[in-house]
């Protein structure tokens, strides 16, 4: 037992050495920094005419499985009349090929006046742009607000044809149906630009999609559907309009893939018609607060949208467990499901196969 802790430690040990920086690798960060600092500095002269006043400078890592490598590039904050802004900038050579977001607000008033011509009621909008990608957490969201080229005012497609941009928007009473990208070709002019926009369905919805603005689904824009009934996503010469019509069962959405809600039917199950179908699980799961079934006729994903304030009260500890059915053994099994919480609903996507019985979802607490 002493031996199995010994080397516990000693591997604990062995992980947090490797995401340290050597003295000498020290050295070389503070060397980069400091002519990341010089660089920066000769890169907004060169751009804008003046010289800004460096306020501070944080080093690019990169994470790995045991903590983060340094990088050679560096985020610097600078200030200039009163006016902060970051620059993005390598440190390890002498060279102004920089980013920087002295700008930025100027040119997202330019992009939400140019999508304001086309769609008044906007709520909100964004700009991100993938000029410099980060993941290193201090300094990953001010790297989506920066821009290289000069804005002149007149130049917004030349801008944002440096690097691909998302931009994403919210409106209300507005029909997004008949948007079309060649309105919207000055914001599109890189092709891996995107323009998305969400119809919300209420201002409380529009109000619930702004923290998801900044956030990546990976295509998985159903996840907002109890709060958007149009989703319009825009590239270069190609326009997706996805229209989602909600089924409703007492207090819980739903969406079913295909938007026909009719070939879904959710239930609440009792708590004995919950208890004979956990019974054949493993006995760690306990019998839950909640569960629901659902059935349906088609293949596909099948969406509940719960209330929150139908969950348990300590939600970090709660779980989703689902049942399926494994043909081959003829028996069923069960599993853990992600969730995701989304302002006033928990999100369970759940896939449906046409060749098994209903899926059935649980919502219960984590065992102690």
């Amino acid at each position: 037992m002493k031996k199995t802790i010994a080397l516990a430690a000693a591997l604990s040990m062995l992980l947090l050495a490797a995401g340290c920086d050597s003295e000498e690798q020290k050295q070389i960060n503070a060397q980069n920094i400091a002519r990341a600092k010089d660089n920066a500095t000769r890169y907004i002269e060169e751009k804008y005419g003046f010289i800004p006043s460096v306020t501070n400078a944080t080093l690019e890592r990169q994470y790995g499985m045991f903590g983060s490598m340094p990088m050679s590039e560096v985020l610097v904050e600078m200030e200039h009349q009163g006016k902060s802004f970051s620059v993005y900038i390598d440190g390890q050579t002498e060279n102004t090929e920089g980013a920087d977001s002295y700008q930025a607000e100027e040119i997202h008033a330019a992009v939400e006046a140019y999508v304001r011509e086309r769609i008044s009621d906007i709520y909100e909008l964004t700009i991100l742009n993938s000029k410099v990608t980060s993941s290193f957490d201090p300094i990953e969201e001010d790297c989506k607000y920066l821009f290289t080229p000069y804005y002149d005012g007149g130049n917004l497609k030349e801008v944002l044809s440096d690097a691909a941009c998302s931009i994403v928007g919210i409106c209300t009473n507005t029909d997004l149906s008949l948007c079309s990208a060649e309105a919207y070709a000055e914001l599109l002019g890189q092709e891996r630009s995107t323009i998305t926009l969400y119809a919300a369905r209420s201002a409380q919805g529009a109000k619930q999609i702004v923290p998801c603005m900044n956030r990546y689904y990976y295509n998985k824009y159903e996840k907002l559907a109890v709060y958007a009934d149009t989703i319009c996503i825009m590239k270069q010469d190609q326009t997706e309009i996805r229209q989602y019509t909600l089924g409703q069962t007492g207090n819980i959405f739903y969406y079913v893939e295909g938007n026909s809600p009719e070939k879904a039917h959710i239930r609440l199950l009792d708590h004995q018609q919950t208890a004979e179908w956990m019974s054949d699980s493993a006995k760690r799961v306990q019998i839950p607060q909640k569960s629901y079934e659902v059935e349906t006729d088609q293949e596909g994903f099948v969406y509940l949208y719960i209330p929150v304030s139908e969950l348990p009260e300590n939600q970090q500890e709660m779980r989703i467990i689902g049942r399926s059915h494994n043909t081959k053994r003829q028996e069923y099994c069960y599993y853990e499901s992600s969730y995701v919480i989304i302002g006033e609903y928990c999100v369970i996507e759940t896939y449906k196969s046409n060749l098994s019985p209903p899926e059935q979802i649980a919502i219960t607490i984590q065992e102690s």
